[in-house]
């Protein structure tokens, strides 16, 4: 596996991205669920993440039209500079919990 899939790999095993490289609706409310539980966004604030993942899932697909590691790296990189939606720290422990 090259390096530039492990993202890929973990975002497959946590249901954040398909086994086609692809975020769907499902993969989105998937991360969506463990961001706001694992209080990386506060639940008021739902709506917000959501159009942000939907809007960061569109730039990935369309900076990568074949889909692959890198469309998940991609979508990961805009999701994260949402500084004021995003606390880095908490997204990490979201995910990792």
């Amino acid at each position: 596996i090259s390096e530039s899939c492990i993202l890929h790999c973990e975002y497959k095993a946590y249901g954040f991205a398909n086994d086609k490289y692809d975020i769907k609706r499902k993969q989105i409310d998937q991360f969506v669920d463990v961001l706001i539980n694992g209080k990386a966004v506060p639940s008021d604030k739902r709506q917000k993440l959501e159009n942000l993942l939907r809007g960061c899932a569109n730039k990935a697909r369309d900076k990568n039209p074949k889909l692959g590691c890198h469309t998940s790296i991609d979508y990961y990189r805009c999701i994260v500079a949402d500084q004021n939606l995003i606390n880095y720290s908490k997204f990490v422990g979201a995910i990792i919990a």
